[in-house]
């Protein structure tokens, strides 16, 4: 597997380097930089990924329309000024034109920084604007992101000897308004089926925060991924996201069930500080915005918290989607996870089902009907 790294380097410039294999990386920066999306740009986005399969129709389908032309335009953007064209010497444009030759599907896209505002960028919309070029999203091997530093070192690799062990969090605190347990279970569990008995997977009953931080500290190494199936937030500026999400501003959020079944809204901050020794190298976390970053705070998502205490890789979601998308990209995800594909692959590799199974059915996942979002990948360095 090839890799194109982009790194911010902090006051509007990048660098852009290119590793095939075990060959010595080339490298090519500083590159001047500029987020091509404005603060009214991301409403717009938020809207068309959040909303707009609500009611597709009418005034709303011309605005998606003129949506997706500047999304087209954002990602010609970021293409141009990451994959820049020098007059002479090896340059970011040859490191791409090689990819391509290499075989994009065998090539991964690596965006490293320590600000949240870059990693928070779009960059699935990354477009190349020659004839026949389009997003890369879908013909790549994969795409993440990763912080430039961690402040743990992440376990271990999974010993391949034991069972792949799933410890699966399904917490619907809305009663009957809720999601059904099975929505995106299901899919899971029938991906999951022909691949045992080299796979065990567990149900935590009750799906409580107390319950999980007891039985992850309990079993600290034992478990190789967990997935939490239920709602989040990010607490964002006032009027943003619903009202009983909104605990402590700037930080995302996990909902899990109280014994008595009522909500029990826990931050990122707190759910790091719990499981700072769990050992768990991977997450997947069926929540809304559960990848959303705040403008100050490089750690304030739940999926960098994990990240930060030693996950080798998180995928999260950056806004909200529907049902019976999260049920289709969770069912093909855990396909090949299992079988030992990169995470960054299989997440970039079924991301299509958000938006292609959302408009199949408009049953929303956030607010009291709430759940996951558009993906993203945390990893270490």
């Amino acid at each position: 597997m090839s890799l194109l790294h982009v790194r911010d380097l902090g006051e509007g410039h990048t660098q852009v380097s290119w590793h095939r294999g075990n060959e010595i990386p080339r490298t090519y920066g500083p590159i001047p930089f500029a987020d091509p999306l404005t603060p009214e740009d991301r409403r717009e986005l938020r809207w068309y990924l959040e909303d707009y399969l609500g009611f597709p129709f009418g005034a709303e389908e011309y605005r998606a329309k003129r949506l997706e032309d500047k999304m087209a335009e954002w990602g010609e953007s970021l293409f141009r000024q990451v994959f820049v064209q020098a007059d002479a010497g090896p340059h970011p444009r040859l490191y791409y034109h090689e990819a391509v030759r290499e075989g994009l599907e065998r090539c991964e896209l690596c965006i490293t920084s320590e600000d949240p505002a870059f990693l928070n960028i779009p960059w699935e919309l990354i477009r190349d604007p020659a004839p026949g070029g389009g997003y890369l999203a879908p013909s790549l091997g994969g795409l993440f992101r990763q912080h430039t530093s961690q402040r743990i070192q992440a376990p271990q690799e999974v010993d391949r000897r034991t069972p792949f062990r799933i410890l699966l969090v399904i917490s619907r605190p809305f009663g009957d308004q809720d999601i059904p347990l099975g929505t995106v279970a299901r899919p899971v569990l029938e991906a999951l089926q022909p691949l045992r008995p080299g796979l065990e997977l567990e149900v935590l009953r009750p799906p409580t925060f107390d319950a999980l931080v007891s039985r992850l500290n309990a079993r600290r190494g034992f478990y190789h991924l967990v997935h939490f199936d239920g709602h989040g937030s990010f607490a964002g500026p006032a009027g943003r996201g619903p009202f009983q999400f909104r605990r402590r501003e700037g930080e995302g959020h996990l909902v899990f069930e109280r014994e008595d079944g009522t909500p029990h809204v826990v931050s990122s901050e707190e759910l790091g500080q719990a499981l700072a020794t769990c050992r768990v190298p991977l997450f997947v976390l069926n929540a809304c915005q559960s990848a959303e970053e705040g403008e100050q705070d490089p750690f304030s998502s739940v999926a960098s918290q994990l990240v930060a205490i030693g996950a080798k890789g998180v995928v999260a979601m950056s806004y909200s989607v529907y049902a019976d998308a999260a049920a289709l990209f969770m069912g093909m995800f855990y396909e090949r996870l299992v079988e030992h594909a990169s995470l960054a692959e299989e997440a970039l590799h079924h991301s299509r089902a958000w938006l292609g199974g959302g408009r199949a059915g408009a049953e929303r996942l956030d607010g009291p009907r709430p759940l996951p979002a558009g993906g993203s990948v945390r990893a270490h360095p």
